[in-house]
């Protein structure tokens, strides 16, 4: 009997379904089985029990990251997220080998896109263009000291403006003043004066930040099969984009004029993110939506991080009136010798101890050194987690942990000791010592080649605001007592969002 085409291509489908299923069972079989490997925290292996433990990942994420630290101490283990695992490394050994694996085994830039959402917050092209980020880490680091004091000026405004003088004590919610200073005082070096004062612009970034943060924290709730459908609709993101263009097209069509007229001198440019943006890519990435939508990301990178740190740092100095006198003393000695420039605030150890403390302590996320692995990955304990894994470091776990982490202080390593890092007198330990200096076991800004680009800016900028609040204001709890509890979400850390202070100028 011969068998018609139609036939045969339906009896060749059912094959090919057949052989293809057959391979998705073996591989995905294969997967389950490196995972079911890994000791996890809060559940079994079960999607029931995943999901459960996928629940209690928002609300107790610490204390679940803790607990697999503690028991598992050395080696490894695993968190149920609402749309996959997450594998934790900890130990000298496995920290130092996540972070300096080969991108092309365990890469750093598709973790960053999987857990911030970034092609629905950013957009596809600066996704899978991040040169940004070289701008940033090169350009904006070497420019730190001349731009100094335009970074004082307009610090010097912005808090005049969001802490109006008055001898009287006054309580202030201090988040959202935060981060218009913050907001201002970026963007006076990445899109210079006017715009950066201009109220629109400023909660045009914020506002970008925020929704940025909600689509990041809402898209990691649900399972990745919605995450496309659900993040057309959640943000205004777009919106956000076209307000961003209406605001910086007249000032790049500017710079591209003056560029046409002459291509190689660049002295007529401001000294700016946005010029360097500019000039560091050809006439192809000079597309004024990519352009603007670089500057939104940058924005999204100071302002986050920056404002969460300031405003621990506010409740700490709110709470212990007597650091406050101490770090008076530290500013005015060194600004007195060398005035309020970068070389002064080089001279500062216990600014840069309280700092690198509540790094420590109150970082941004619990978890640091994200990497996707992107092809099955064998660690040096023998333990292979499958193509696709999101890993990471637990911060908060290893930073706290006295038996492994060797720091000094007075106080123990999980209690806030303001002066714990500037007691030495050696130039080396001091060095390692700063905020901003990494190594395997201070993780706020990760490690290695992949750390975070801006941490020079954010120390500097974090800096200048501290000391220039202290010298200018007096500082207390609107009801007093220990610094307010931080909040935890997710992975995330951030100061307490209903505690205010109260704020008067200081009588000079």
């Amino acid at each position: 009997m011969i068998l018609d085409s139609a036939e045969i291509f339906l009896k060749l489908f059912n094959a090919s379904l057949i052989i293809i299923c057959a391979v998705y069972l073996i591989v995905e079989g294969r997967r389950k089985l490196m995972y079911y490997r890994i000791p996890s925290i809060g559940c079994g292996n079960d999607p029931l029990t995943s999901l459960r433990a996928a629940v209690r990942f928002r609300t107790d994420c610490k204390m679940l990251i803790q607990e697999g630290y503690d028991k598992f101490k050395g080696g490894m283990f695993k968190l149920a997220m609402a749309d996959r695992w997450v594998v934790m490394v900890t130990g000298k050994e496995l920290v130092n080998e996540l972070w300096s694996a080969p991108d092309g085994k365990l890469n750093f830039h598709k973790a960053v896109e999987e857990t911030t959402k970034s092609r629905f917050s950013f957009g596809a092209a600066v996704t899978e263009n991040t040169y940004h980020v070289g701008v940033v880490r090169t350009r904006l680091t070497r420019n730190i000291p001349d731009l100094f004091p335009e970074m004082l000026d307009e610090l010097a405004c912005s808090f005049n403006d969001e802490f109006k003088p008055s001898t009287e004590w006054k309580a202030y919610s201090p988040i959202p003043r935060i981060q218009q200073i913050v907001c201002r005082a970026s963007n006076r070096l990445f899109v210079g004066l006017p715009k950066c004062r201009d109220p629109s612009y400023v909660q045009l970034n914020i506002g970008y930040t925020l929704e940025a943060m909600y689509a990041r924290k809402t898209l990691n709730s649900y399972p990745s099969l919605l995450q496309s459908i659900i993040g057309r609709y959640i943000t205004n993101i777009a919106a956000r984009t076209k307000e961003a263009v209406e605001h910086l097209t007249p000032i790049i069509e500017e710079r591209l004029s003056i560029l046409e007229r002459s291509s190689t001198d660049y002295s007529q440019l401001p000294n700016d993110l946005l010029t360097w943006l500019i000039i560091d890519t050809d006439k192809k990435g000079r597309n004024i939506l990519e352009l603007c939508q670089r500057v939104l990301v940058v924005n999204f990178g100071a302002i986050h991080t920056t404002t969460n740190t300031f405003v621990h740092l506010l409740f700490y100095l709110a709470a212990n009136p007597d650091w406050l006198e101490i770090l008076r003393e530290e500013v005015k000695s060194a600004t007195e010798v060398d005035g309020w420039t970068k070389t002064a605030f080089n001279k500062m150890p216990k600014l840069d101890s309280i700092l690198r403390e509540c790094l420590r302590i109150d970082g941004v996320n619990l978890w640091s050194l994200i990497r996707i692995a992107m092809e099955d990955y064998t660690f040096s304990n023998g333990v292979t987690v499958p193509k696709g894994a999101l890993i990471a470091a637990p911060t908060f776990a290893l930073h706290t942990d006295g038996s492994t982490v060797q720091i000094t202080g007075n106080q123990p390593v999980n209690v806030f000791d303001p002066w714990r890092y500037c007691n030495s007198n050696r130039k080396s330990e001091r060095l390692d010592n700063q905020s901003t200096t990494t190594s395997w076991d201070y993780l706020p800004f990760g490690h290695g080649k992949m750390s975070c680009p801006g941490r020079y800016f954010a120390g500097s900028e974090l800096k200048l605001m501290v000391a220039h609040f202290i010298e200018n204001y007096d500082v207390k709890l609107e009801h007093p007592g220990p610094k307010p509890p931080n909040v935890y979400i997710g992975h995330s850390c951030a100061p307490n969002q209903k505690a205010r202070v109260m704020v008067r100028t200081r009588s000079m």
